[in-house]
């Protein structure tokens, strides 16, 4: 298998299969392309629509789609916040501390008597 990594200056054009992003962007199963073996082609790619070679492609995403989605995340985060709110509350509630002390001084009275034994 050839690795192209730091072959970049000397390649013009390749072929890929996969695109991994990460903090960065990877392509994978890569073949380099000469030039000349393209140059009679490059006219033509203007006239592909890639959305409808591509399964993962999508157009633009409309305004409308992107209000849409800020209204349900805005949704999404006051509903955590709520939920957290309430979380914290309750644990936070004297009956709770109450329950939780009386919980840890019990397994510390049993580890005691544990080392005794």
């Amino acid at each position: 298998m050839a690795r192209l990594f730091g072959e970049e200056l000397h390649l013009d054009w390749i072929i890929f299969h996969d695109v991994l992003v990460t903090s960065r962007v990877y392509v994978r199963t890569v073949c380099p392309i000469r030039y000349e073996w393209v140059k009679d082609l490059l006219p033509k790619l203007h006239e592909i629509d890639v959305y409808e070679l591509s399964s993962v492609a999508r157009e633009e995403v409309t305004d409308e789609e992107m209000a849409q989605w800020e209204k349900k995340e805005a949704a999404k985060r006051q509903a955590a916040t709520g939920d957290a709110a309430k979380k914290l509350e309750k644990r936070n509630d004297e009956s709770s501390i109450t329950e939780a002390r009386a919980r840890y001084l019990e397994r510390k009275q049993h580890r005691l008597q544990r080392k005794g034994t």
